[in-house]
């Protein structure tokens, strides 16, 4: 079994990926629709087949990135501390049994893995929780965890007004919300967007390429694509200002590799709609598409 675990800054929430090796079949649990292009990427990079994406909650800190939508545990049991109770109808009686119930009768080894933290703690263990939870551990009984969840007073989730309605449609968009700008980009789990060679040549029309090699690579017999603009990569910050804006950019160099960074500089100087060629000329090449000479 393989699992991943990845974090989203904006919320406190942890993402898990959850993985057999020998089938390459997973799970995502708790996706976050913010990071559904890095969550998508690191399927892809993993060679993962997605058979199920699951939320544990209606989450209210946060719009999920799943549509589907299933029944489990949820955040009862966080690290050092448990989901709230206080909205949603919720019920500090049903979260204690959930808790000692389920999780906590499990064998005092098992990590325990939480669907939020906002400290940057990963990982407990039953036998941790069960000493050292304030809520719940070192002896205390259903009626203090209930008294500790009644006098807490936390104000509610930032996000709740949007998250709580978004999540019970399972994150779907309404058909009055925006759909995603450039939809075709794909972002690869390091935060690069990426154009494959076959989109860019069916929409060669509609995007400015820009090549960031050399001149003397520009102009030698490895050839370019047509109507490519050459823009060495050294130059790039200074002459930037004067790229068309009109359509978006997508930038190329043999292999990707100064591309990536050309196309990181530009999107960190402003520039919004700008995606790197996925493998460079070469991919382009090797699928076929024509270069001139």
């Amino acid at each position: 079994m393989m699992l991943c675990a990845v974090g989203s800054t904006l919320t406190g929430t942890f993402t898990y990926l959850l993985a057999d090796v020998v089938s390459r079949q997973g799970v995502l649990i708790d996706s976050v629709a913010e990071q559904h292009a890095r969550d998508l990427a690191l399927i892809q990079e993993l060679g993962i087949e997605l058979v199920a994406s699951i939320d544990t909650q209606a989450h209210a800190d946060h719009v999920t990135g799943s549509w589907l939508k299933h029944q489990v545990t949820g955040d009862a049991l966080l690290v050092r501390g448990s989901g709230r109770s206080d909205f949603q109808q919720g019920d500090p009686h049903v979260v204690y049994r959930s808790i000692t119930e389920q999780i906590l009768s499990l064998p005092e080894s098992c990590l325990l893995y939480p669907g939020d933290d906002y400290s940057g703690r990963t990982v407990t263990s039953v036998a941790e929780e069960k000493a050292f939870n304030a809520r719940l551990g070192a002896g205390a009984d259903e009626n203090d965890f209930v008294g500790h969840m009644a006098n807490m007073k936390l104000p509610h989730p930032q996000r709740i007004a949007e998250a709580l309605p978004g999540n019970m449609r399972s994150g779907k968009l309404r058909q009055s919300d925006p759909a995603p700008a450039w939809s075709s980009v794909a972002v690869n789990f390091a935060g690069l967007p990426q154009l494959t060679p076959a989109w860019v040549m069916a929409q060669r029309s509609e995007v400015t390429l820009v090549d960031v090699r050399s001149r003397e690579e520009f102009d030698g017999p490895n050839g370019r694509i047509a109507g490519s603009i050459a823009l060495p990569l050294p130059d790039l910050n200074a002459r930037r200002h004067a790229l068309p804006t009109q359509r978006p950019l997508v930038l190329v160099c043999r292999s990707g590799s100064r591309s990536a960074l050309a196309t990181q500089q530009l999107l960190k100087a402003g520039h919004q709609q700008v995606a790197n060629l996925s493998g460079g000329l070469l991919r382009w090449q090797a699928e076929g598409h024509p270069l001139e000479r």
